[in-house]
């Protein structure tokens, strides 16, 4: 008995919560578990209950809170449960403010208040008796198990394959493929589960999914309308994450609306993963095959296949309906045992406009044990299994209208470290300045390198070998410190039963548990500091407190704590974990010679702050766009990085972030494409010379280009300059569309400036010019403009008459290189500017280029080198991105093969270039390096040129050499040989990978292609094929030839660089970004692939923020402005904005 004063003093709050509860249950007279009683009974206790918690102010003691909402859950749940509950739409009220209450003690006041609001409406509308009381038990049902496969796991992108059907009273079936649309496939890991294969989906006698769906749907019409009393249930395993999300969102892309509404108003749901998970405890999977073996002890057949998954899911219904000794389904009866389990559209909550973080996986499966004690990295937990819905951000005020943002002492993620001196000690500031931590947004971005994946509540075992994490509560039972030569803490601590724990009596029955032993060791001059810092750490925890640890099994068969991954917590904040098996655990880095421990300190005091300054932080993003892209809050999500509460509210938490970090981004970027109110532009309207010069052209132009002229058009119709980013493959027609764009622009009175990297490349602009003006003066009411060339090889007469000309106006298009950058070229009325190989300019050169006018011209970036449409989001925000994608008919394509190193490739390749030259061809070597010496063993230029020029099947004296270390008038001396044939093969870096026109090149040799990345590669193949000829590219590897593969399979440079894209990630292809875009790699959480929708879903919601607000950042509301500088990733100046920028 003298233990119960230190239990007393030490777990309190426990004490008071089991005081608390039985006080409250004899006031009441209720339990927690309410038994079956009548309906009038149930409805007197819980308005008995409601008026308790409304006379105690919502506020009761410790615990009180988690009491009643077991006890409003419970109450509920025996109220929905009851046969004579009502109507239909009782049953779906009711089944939505269950799920409310079970979350009750985590909610604000006002919430809560919400919640009991809706509970008596609820009563109110249950006492007056309306609607027919039949209750769930006596509704007639059509129950159908339906299944869908399709191209992926998301929700949102995927498209349909299969879809299939069964009616269980009838055992009727349907079931149709459905035909892929142009572009989709299916995904390779996808194929590789289901065995589906794209080309299987595209034949034209395959169902279009409107066809498909609307068989589908007639098909459950035709039965319900057997039946006319009966409701559709769609019956199905995971459907409430998958497959009804999946359908809705394909319907609502379809613009199927009578399908649509008859899916949210018509149709209930049954999702056996949830029936299987609360009714069958002792299963040790809930994968859907496992579950059909467990039930009927066959094995699986026919799996991942629409119709095969419904028989399936039809064996294991029947299966439980057996274990629960009922067969009102099969009968076309929903029975009352089957009725918390069927829900409407109305609690699915359906996302309409943007995609589920978490992706909804086809079947889940209860998680793997050796998940449990894994370290486990971010993409760990991103790659994971995450079924169910997510945490719903909980409506609230608009911050834009709150007084509490002119509150000047609120803090901000900029305020400086060193003025937060109530939150980090003289010692910590030391610390962070080690770390290069200035700010406070610095401090929060120190996220985890992994977690550690803990069971909650369970003794460790002693016949697992392996590292076994936990997290439970132990009564410390004694602690020694051995002083000497080295100092020695042992201390043992007892393990406490959970479910004792949570009841409030920890101490009941911990003699027969297990205890679990944890030494430190220290040795050295600080060991003794070391070793009583550690004594005063445990003392401080008192008797009874939860650890989380890991354990491992010594030889003598003891459980001992590994050293470095003990931590704390205290009863109170055990008993509020979340209620799951796992607990993820942050682990950090050291960083700057600092231990892990000391960061984790670091942030959980950073963390503290944001807590206790709730009402003083400045919520960045408005409610309406958090509400309409289902986005958590700031900080609220930067806590559940450093502390998660599940791996979906990870999930969820980290995609807010990215989210807020690509909204600022974006809004960043927006603001520079945008000019001051006095850069007035004066729209054009004549564009009858661009349509004369387009009639005389001797082909058609493809709908892409149509598309990307009409585009452009519209943007010379405004009243502000443009900045444009045109790409597309080498040959799609890039140039012919600029040379249009640039006639309309001269037929309005303006000029034009077209800026090449190289003089080969200007003077072939010229040539194409040339010949355009050439053909189109040949249709009546043509007016040839006046145009010049100007490179560094311009002599000093020419140059001089041309800028004469060029300052008179007389010259209406000026072409060439760099040359036009230089001070003395002045412009009378410059208003179109065309930079063809952009990325080999930088940023100031285009921006001195944009100084010729004010206000600034329209600018046309061309690239030949493809970039999938979120990077170019990302790294080319400002501009008006357009993608031309078609190529124009007759185009001969390359084709290209991969070699693997041999023993005889360097014959065959000796062979294949001598049967090139000698038909008349070309070929291109490209190789790595220049010199062997950088690195041995890869080949060089230098080297390659030396071993070629030896070879008798070769002509020596026809091979040249390219590459950087060459001056510029050199590489244009070789570049002209090889063009004008006095040199048939050239040896090269990878400086030919643009700007480079040989039309008889028809055959490209690529040394050691492992080495590349996939769209360099595409651009070299870009080298050969630019005409008549049929030209191959080879591609020779000594390393894994499967990622070179696609190159074989398409000539799509998109193709190619969305592939590229998901083998290297975003960050290398930031990584080589232009000047002022070298930020945007730094404290960011998003990343590509992975979030593509969100970069699409923040440039929306960007823009949509500049059409309300407008794009003067001083007029934004304090919150926006202050987060632009703090998220955007972008270290501008915001006094710049919005003059138009490109630094």
């Amino acid at each position: 008995m003298k233990v119960v004063p230190r239990i007393v003093a030490y777990s309190r709050t426990n004490l008071q919560r089991y005081r608390a509860k039985r006080l409250y249950n004899s006031r009441n007279q209720v339990s927690n578990s309410v038994p079956q009683e009548d309906l009038a009974t149930l409805v007197e206790k819980l308005k008995r209950g409601i008026q308790f918690e409304q006379k105690k102010g919502l506020q009761n003691w410790p615990g009180q809170n988690q009491i009643f909402s077991d006890f409003l859950s419970d109450a509920l749940d025996a109220v929905l449960r009851h046969r004579g509950l009502g109507d239909r739409e009782s049953f779906l009220r009711l089944s939505e403010l269950v799920k409310k209450s079970k979350s009750y003690s985590q909610m604000t006041e006002d919430m809560r208040m919400s919640v009991l609001s809706d509970v008596e409406k609820m009563l109110c509308h249950i006492e007056q008796g309306s609607g027919k009381s039949v209750g769930y038990d006596g509704m007639e049902c059509t129950p159908f198990v339906f299944d869908l496969e399709a191209t992926g796991l998301s929700t949102k992108t995927s498209h349909v394959v299969e879809i299939a059907a069964a009616n269980m009273v009838t055992q009727e079936s349907f079931v149709s493929r459905v035909r892929l649309p142009d572009g989709a496939s299916i995904h390779p890991d996808v194929e590789k589960l289901t065995g589906l294969q794209s080309d299987d989906f595209r034949d034209a006698c395959v169902p279009s999914f409107e066809q498909a769906v609307s068989e589908f749907f007639s098909f459950i019409q035709t039965a319900c309308n057997k039946r006319p009393a009966s409701v559709p249930l769609l019956i199905g395993h995971n459907i409430v994450s998958y497959d009804v999300r999946l359908l809705h969102n394909r319907l609502q892309a379809s613009g199927m609306e009578r399908e649509q509404r008859f899916l949210l108003e018509e149709c209930l749901f049954l999702d056996t993963l949830k029936l299987s998970r609360d009714l069958l405890d002792d299963a040790e999977s809930y994968k859907l095959g496992y579950l059909y073996n467990y039930l009927t002890g066959k094995q699986p057949e026919n799996t991942h296949r629409a119709l095969g998954d419904v028989h399936l899911t039809m064996e294991v219904v029947n299966g439980i309906m057996q274990r629960m000794n009922i067969d009102d389904l099969r009968q076309g009866r929903a029975s009352d045992l089957l009725k918390p389990y069927i829900i409407s559209s109305e609690v699915i909550k359906f996302s309409h406009k943007s995609e589920k973080t978490a992706m909804a996986l086809k079947e889940e499966e209860a998680r793997p044990k050796k998940d449990v004690g894994a370290m486990l990295t971010r993409d760990d937990i991103l790659n994971m299994d995450v079924a169910g819905d997510l945490v719903a951000t909980e409506p609230e005020s608009d911050p834009l209208l709150s007084d509490i943002f002119e509150d000047k002492r609120a803090i901000r993620l900029q305020t400086p470290v060193k003025e937060m001196s109530k939150v980090f000690s003289t010692a910590d500031k030391k610390l962070l300045t080690q770390m290069e931590c200035s700010t406070l947004k610095d401090v929060l971005y120190l996220f985890p390198r992994g977690y550690l994946a803990a069971s909650i509540g369970k003794f460790p075992q002693s016949d697992i070998e392996v590292d076994q994490a936990i997290v439970l509560p132990v009564y410390m039972e004694k602690v020694k410190v051995f002083r000497g030569k080295f100092h020695i803490l042992n201390a043992s601590m007892r393990c406490l039963d959970h479910d004792m724990v949570m009841a409030g009596k920890p101490w009941e029955g911990k003699e027969t548990n297990p205890v679990i032993e944890y030494k430190a060791f220290r040795r050295g001059r600080s060991a003794g500091w070391a070793i009583a810092n550690e004594e005063k750490r445990l003392k401080a925890m008192g008797n009874f407190f939860a650890v989380s640890v890991q354990v491992t099994v010594s030889d003598a068969g003891t459980f001992v704590i590994k050293e470095k991954t003990l931590d704390f917590m205290s009863l109170d904040s055990y008993v509020k974990l979340p209620k799951s098996d796992i607990f993820l655990r942050a682990m950090y880095p050291q960083k700057a010679r600092i231990s892990a421990q000391s960061v984790s300190d670091i942030v959980s005091k950073a963390l503290g702050a944001v807590n206790q300054a709730t009402s003083r932080l400045l919520e960045p993003l408005p409610s309406n766009i958090r509400q309409k892209y289902s986005i958590g809050r700031f900080y609220d999500s930067i806590q559940e990085i450093h502390r998660p509460s599940s791996i979906a509210q990870f999930v969820h938490a980290r995609a807010s972030i990215a989210f807020h970090e690509l909204f600022f981004m974006q809004l960043r970027l927006l603001c520079r494409s945008k000019v001051s109110d006095g850069d007035y532009f004066e729209p054009m309207s004549n564009f009858e010379r661009q349509a004369l010069a387009t009639k005389a052209l001797k082909f058609p132009l493809t709908n892409d280009q149509e598309r990307a002229l009409k585009a452009i058009n519209t943007l010379f119709s405004t009243t502000h300059s443009s900045s444009i980013l045109l790409q597309g493959d080498v040959g799609c027609g890039k140039t012919i569309v600029a040379l249009l764009a640039a006639l309309a622009v001269v037929g309005n009175g303006k000029q034009v400036a077209i800026m090449a990297p190289t003089e080969v490349l200007a003077e072939q602009h010229l040539r194409s010019f040339e010949h355009l003006v050439t053909e189109a003066s040949k249709i009546p009411g043509f007016t040839q403009p006046k145009y010049a060339l100007l490179t560094g090889s311009t002599k000093t007469a020419e140059r001089k008459a041309i800028l004469n000309q060029l300052e008179s106006g007389d010259i209406d298009v000026l072409i060439g290189t760099h040359a036009l950058l230089s001070g003395p070229v002045i412009f009378k009325d410059l208003a179109f500017a065309v930079v063809d190989e952009q990325h080999k300019f930088g940023v100031e050169q285009r921006a001195s280029l944009l100084s010729k006018a004010n206000p600034p011209p329209h600018m046309l970036h061309m690239s030949a080198t493809p970039i999938p449409r979120s990077l170019a989001l990302v790294l080319y925000g400002e501009m008006e991105c357009i993608e031309i994608q078609e190529m124009p008919p007759g185009r001969i394509p390359v084709k290209t093969s991969v070699w693997t190193e041999t023993s005889t490739t360097r014959d065959d390749l000796i062979h294949t270039m001598k049967l090139e030259i000698d038909s008349g061809g070309k070929c291109f070597v490209v190789c790595p390096l220049i010199d062997a010496d950088a690195e041995n063993g890869v080949r060089s230029v230098l080297n390659e040129k030396e071993r070629l020029s030896a070879t008798k099947e070769l002509p020596s004296d026809a091979i040249g050499i390219l590459h950087g270390k060459m001056t510029g008038p050199e590489k244009d001396e070789v570049l002209t040989h090889f063009l004008n044939g006095h040199l048939q093969i050239l040896i090269s870096t990878t400086v030919v990978e643009v700007g480079v026109n040989i039309p008889d090149a028809s055959l490209i040799i690529v040394e050691h292609a492992e080495r590349f990345g996939l769209a360099q590669l595409h651009q070299l193949r870009g080298r050969v094929g630019r005409g008549t000829r049929a030209s191959q590219c080879i591609l020779v590897t000594e390393g894994d030839a499967e990622r070179l593969r696609i190159l074989e399979d398409t000539a799509s440079g998109f193709k190619v660089a969305e592939a590229d894209l998901h083998s290297r990630g975003s960050g290398d292809m930031i990584g080589t970004a232009q000047a002022g875009q070298g930020t945007l790699n730094s404290h960011r959480l998003w990343e590509l692939p992975r979030d593509a929708h969100l970069v699409t879903q923040a440039r929306t919601a960007a823009q949509d923020f500049i059409t309300q607000y407008g794009s003067d950042v001083h007029a934004w509301p304090q919150h926006a402005s202050q987060a632009l500088d703090d998220l955007s990733g972008a270290n501008l100046d915001i006094n710049e904005l919005p003059n138009f920028t490109l630094q």
